[in-house]
This record gives structure tokens, C-alpha cells and sequence, in this order.
């Protein structure tokens, strides 16, 4: 391994609490851990469990019951499937071989919609906000106009 701050040979310096490889610049006696291959963007989900996830998930189980069957959030839930989508090889159509973009895409289920879109909660959480704003918007309109009923 090489030193990132002087650029010189490591050795190794024993074990973090996890069993990871440390190692020791000789130069600057900067220590490093062994870097690890993350899948998951530092998700604390085995990589088994996310896998029947995303298998529930494309069988055509809704995000509220694959989480009540494997005790998962669903926020985590939905952060893991917008990581699928964001890894997904784009799609192409099969008469021209072009790439579907999200205007000239096909309509399809709601799980492929979700991941094309890169849907997240907080834009569904805006999303709901709004659509209350604007519906008290109108009963608030509609109340204070006695003609109408």
C-alpha cells in the first residue's frame, strides 16, 4: 500500500477492531486501513438481505410489505433501490438501440418508474406537502366564498 500525503511504501501495522489490515507510512507514521470494497455506499445491510430485497421487490411486493416480511425501514428500503436504479446498465430499445431517457421511456410498473425516476422519500415528502398546501389552498378559497358549495 502507498502512503496518499508522501507517496512512499507502507508496512503493515497490525489489525483495526474488525479484523481489517492497518497499515504505517515509515515517512510521516501516517496510519491507513485497508481499503474495502463497498457495495452498498456504507449501508450497515448484508449484502444477502439487500439481495432478497431487491428480489421481493421486482417479484411485485410493495416497499411497506418487503419491509414488514424482512424488518427492514423503509426509508432504507427505498435508499437501496434508488442505489440499484443509480447502477442499473441503461436501457435500450430494442428496435433502434438507442437509450430510453426518462421523456421517450415506456410505460411500464411503478417499481421501474421508481428507479428510473431516482426517486427519494424526501422528494415524496415534499411531494405530499405540496398536494396538501394546494388542497387547503382551495378549501380555504372555497370557504370564504358563500356561493359556493
Amino acid at each position: 500500500m502507498e502512503c496518499a500525503v508522501c507517496k512512499t511504501e507502507c508496512k503493515r501495522h497490525g489489525y483495526d477492531r474488525k479484523g481489517n489490515t492497518r497499515y504505517q507510512c515509515r515517512e510521516c507514521k501516517k496510519t491507513y486501513a485497508d481499503p474495502r470494497h463497498n457495495p452498498l455506499k456504507g449501508m450497515y445491510l448484508p449484502i444477502e438481505k439487500a439481495e432478497g430485497i431487491l428480489k421481493l421487490l421486482v417479484k411485485g411486493n410493495s416497499v411497506s410489505s418487503v419491509s414488514r416480511i424482512t424488518g427492514v425501514h423503509i426509508a432504507t428500503i427505498l435508499k437501496l433501490l434508488v442505489l440499484a436504479g443509480e447502477r442499473c446498465e441503461p436501457r435500450r430499445s430494442p428496435k433502434t438501440g438507442h437509450r430510453w431517457s426518462p421523456q421517450n421511456r415506456p410505460k411500464g410498473n411503478a417499481l421501474g418508474t421508481l428507479i428510473q425516476t431516482g426517486f427519494t422519500l424526501r422528494k415524496r415528502e415534499q411531494c405530499l406537502e405540496r398536494r396538501k398546501e394546494e388542497a387547503s389552498h382551495r378549501l380555504g378559497s372555497a370557504r370564504l366564498d358563500p356561493t359556493a358549495h
